[in-house]
C-alpha cells in the first residue's frame, strides 16, 4: 500500500467447538515494523490496519477459545507518500 492509505485485513477464525460453550476470541497485533499500526477493531477478524511509517510490517492474527490458540501472519509493505506538487 502507499502512505496515507489503510491495509483492509481479511483474516478468518474457525471454531472447532471444544470445549463446548467456550468463546472463541481474536486479536491482531503488530509483530514488526518501522512505525505503529493502528487496527479499527483489534479484535475483529476483518479490520482496517493504518500505519504510521513506510516500511515491511508483519500482523499477526490470533485466535483463542480458552483450549487452543493459532495464529496466523501477514506482511505488509508500505510504501512512502507520494510526492505532491
Amino acid at each position: 500500500i502507499t502512505l496515507p492509505a489503510g491495509a483492509t485485513l481479511a483474516g478468518s477464525v474457525t471454531d472447532d467447538g471444544l470445549p463446548t460453550g467456550a468463546t472463541v476470541t481474536s486479536q491482531w497485533t503488530q509483530q514488526s515494523g518501522p512505525g505503529t499500526t493502528t487496527f479499527a477493531n483489534a479484535a475483529s477478524p476483518q479490520t482496517t490496519a493504518t500505519f504510521s511509517a513506510a516500511g515491511t510490517y508483519v500482523l499477526r492474527l490470533t485466535a483463542n477459545d480458552t483450549a487452543a490458540s493459532a495464529f496466523a501472519e501477514v506482511t505488509i509493505t508500505v510504501n512512502p507518500a507520494l510526492p505532491s506538487n
